[in-house]
């Protein structure tokens, strides 16, 4: 008896699985792990298959022991298998990920974390909110629900748990942060956590621990996502439209805001997504009586830009000035810039041309004395000169928090002024707190949130000057996230903007511009409907790697609808092509990307 065996490694995608002997000793099935001899080095794998095959001559090794109690089912095996197949990377990597040591002992106990919960409160206004969504929710296996921020998600994930008893829940949330604010507040459960930031080892112990329970709470990051159970009931999805329940810094580049519909489908679990508004991804998947919104009554004042009287300011407008004026006699005031320095970017007047690091060609954000890449944080002396022509006529375009700090203190020299983002991470109290996007992620308690007596979202077009296809959608989700805050701090709630329909529509009804914005991605070829892909070529000569990426361009122009960007060299002098293809036809790319070489970087969901 032969058994085909993916080892639990790092592969190349062309490669799958291995054939090792079975001993007369042993009983193996698919799924099964197993350690298997490979090299030099003892690994663990999970059988494919079995077969009977003459071994034509070759001499085999054999499988050395099977970890007893420990096998994937069969739809358990099968999702891991499809879902290689769609990122077109080897089965072996993406089980790696799950699963890249087994405990060296059969005792595979986990012990669960202990702490004391906090108390859960919510505005007395808001239970019967709780109520209405929580009925709704049972009532249906997918939904969308509108959901201010993680405090209000966990109130709905308890009710939902009380009323829907004896069930295998699934959490997912974008960071270690989430998870912990979450469990914090779980009252009378006790979850198991998965971040990534445990042992493998403990990671295993965690999962089969959940898997052999009958009932239960796995809560966690994206790595919990791959800990998969086929009698997990129902899956949370809290912030479902964060980026970071995307790896995309290393293989496998998988997407869990895509992978829960697979697990949905797959396993007839229930799934709700969570967050302040959908993804236009998510509106393609949904029906309009499968999303549900929070009430909210809050005073909204939207300043137009290009209207507005002239101020003394270039980023605070006359009558925000004149409102946050009045507003200090109540309490803090929180302005929100979301780009950090003293300058967007800097600009050469006579060529055009904008710095760029050095390391990864990123545009540099520019700080007094610095430039600072803010991809991988490169950092270099701030530009006397052009870099292309050698002229000195510099221009610094846009306004970055620390302009707008000194811009506040000559406005209100009476008041305390300070930063808080990634660089300024301490609050000292001051009376005037200027943050990005930062404040949310790291700072803010919403379980204990800090009242303001005004907020303001000094620029919340800037996506629209961005080169991205998600441009309205960050937008949306931007202005609704500092809304929430400025509702729950019970602030007046002040936006500028020189979008004023796209803005006032976007407060109003939400899910029509981005239902909207998801019939323009139609037309532009786009996700949902189109599958876009970056491949990156490494190769030191510049001539070869165009002839080779022109090449496999020629190949892929062969698939019915296939759309093509610019054929480009990155800041390294990669090859980079990026190419879109209709999501009927993404199957035919799998027999060409499987026999590339892994010179080749792959990225499946570039504008996910």
């Amino acid at each position: 008896m032969i058994a085909e065996v993916y080892p639990l490694k790092r592969m190349s995608r062309g490669l799958s699985a291995f054939d090792y002997l079975v001993p007369e000793n042993l009983r193996v099935e698919r799924g099964m792990f197993v350690r298997i001899p490979y090299r030099r080095a003892l690994l663990t794998g999970v059988v494919k298959r079995l077969k009977d095959k003459p071994m034509r001559g070759i001499q085999l090794k054999s499988i050395d022991q099977v970890y007893e109690g420990n096998t994937l089912r069969e739809e358990e095996l099968s999702f891991f298998e499809s879902i290689a197949r769609e990122l077109f990377q080897s089965p072996a990597t993406l089980l790696y990920s799950a699963f890249s040591h087994m405990p060296k002992s059969d005792d595979c106990r986990a012990a669960k974390t202990s702490f004391a919960w906090l108390p859960l409160t919510l505005p007395r206004c808001e239970g019967t909110v709780v109520v209405r969504l929580v009925r709704s929710m049972c009532e249906r296996s997918q939904a969308f629900i509108q959901t201010p921020d993680i405090r209000r998600a966990t109130a709905l994930i308890l009710g939902y748990m009380q009323i829907s008893e004896k069930q295998k829940v699934l959490i997912l949330a974008p960071t270690v942060r989430d998870v912990d604010l979450i469990r914090s507040r779980l009252s009378g459960l006790d979850p198991w956590i998965i971040t990534g930031t445990e042992t493998a080892v403990e990671r295993f112990r965690r999962w089969r621990a959940f898997r052999v329970a009958p009932t239960g709470v796995l809560l966690g990051t994206r790595t919990a996502g791959l800990m998969i159970d086929a009698s997990i009931t129902t899956i949370f999805l809290v912030r479902s439209c964060d980026a970071n329940h995307k790896q995309e810094d290393r293989n496998p580049r998988y997407d869990m805001r895509e992978l829960v519909w697979d697990l949905h489908e797959r396993f007839a679990t229930n799934l709700f997504c969570l967050d302040v508004v959908p993804r236009p991804q998510l509106l393609s998947k949904l029906a309009p009586t499968e999303i549900f919104s929070w009430p909210i009554t809050q005073e909204v004042r939207v300043i137009d830009l290009n209207k507005d009287q002239a101020s003394r300011s270039r980023s605070i407008s006359f009558e925000a000035e004149q409102i946050l004026g009045d507003a200090f006699a109540h309490g803090r005031v929180l302005i929100v810039h979301n780009q950090k320095g003293v300058a967007r970017l800097v600009l050469c007047g006579d060529c055009g041309h904008r710095p760029q690091c050095k390391d990864c060609g990123t545009s540099q954000t520019a700080f007094p004395q610095t430039l600072v890449c803010a991809l991988c944080h490169n950092r270099e002396p701030m530009i006397l000169h052009c870099q292309r022509c050698r002229g000195s006529n510099l221009i610094h375009v846009g306004a970055g928090n620390e302009d707008v700090a000194q811009e506040m203190k000559k406005l209100f020299p009476d008041a305390s002024v300070a930063i808080l983002d990634k660089e300024h991470p301490k609050d000292s109290g001051e009376r005037i707190l200027i943050v990005t996007s930062y404040f949310l992620e790291a700072c803010y308690d919403v379980f204990r949130p800090e009242h303001f007596a005004a907020v303001l979202l000094v620029n919340v077009d800037a996506p629209l000057y961005r080169d991205s296809p998600s441009a309205i959608e960050s937008l949306v989700r931007e202005l609704w996230q500092w809304r929430w805050l400025a509702h729950t701090s019970h602030a007046p709630f002040l936006v500028q903007t020189g979008s004023v329909a796209l803005v006032q529509m976007a407060l109003q009804d939400p899910e029509r511009v981005l239902r909207e914005d998801l019939a323009s991605r139609k037309s532009y070829h786009l996700p949902p409907f189109y599958r876009w892909f970056r491949v990156q070529l490494k190769e030191e000569e510049t001539r070869k790697a165009q002839i080779e990426l022109a090449g496999l361009k020629d190949r892929l122009s062969e698939i019915a609808g296939i759309q093509f960007g610019a054929l480009t060299f990155n800041q390294g002098q990669d090859g980079v092509l990026e190419f879109g293809v209709p999501i009927k036809n993404v199957e035919a790319l799998s027999t060409l990307f499987t026999s590339l070489p892994d010179r080749y970087i792959i990225d499946t969901g570039l504008f996910s």
